[in-house]
């Protein structure tokens, strides 16, 4: 593999990682929200 080729996966990879985080967190706060928001009304 050319070291440019290996670069733009990097960053490809890189980038798609950066997105999966950001929704993973996105997820997880808001499950974290609907929980907290159970046990404050139950």
């Amino acid at each position: 593999m050319a070291p440019s080729e290996r670069k733009f996966w990097n960053l490809v990879i890189a980038g798609v990682g950066g997105q999966g985080t950001i929704l993973t967190n996105a997820v997880l706060g808001r499950a974290v929200a609907r929980s907290g928001l159970e046990v404050v009304t139950a």
